[in-house]
């Protein structure tokens, strides 16, 4: 099984790299972000051309700080 940790600092400014590239390079069972530094809705919106993964977040009540996704 192949866990990956990887802390982002922004899911929406990295997904604007190669975020999806190397996440299919790395291929993981389980992928575990930290500083999302988004909402629950933006980070399921910015990851929803994954497939085969279950998304679970959880955001700051503070906009634009910490969160994490699973």
């Amino acid at each position: 099984m192949k866990i990956i940790s990887w802390n982002v600092n922004g899911i929406r400014a990295v997904a604007k790299k190669n975020f999806f590239y190397d996440l299919n390079q790395m291929s993981p069972d389980i992928l575990c972000l930290q500083e999302t530094k988004a909402q629950d809705d933006q980070v399921a919106e910015t990851l929803a051309d994954i497939n085969d993964y279950h998304i679970f977040s959880n955001s700051s009540e503070k906009k634009g700080y910490s969160g994490t996704s699973i």
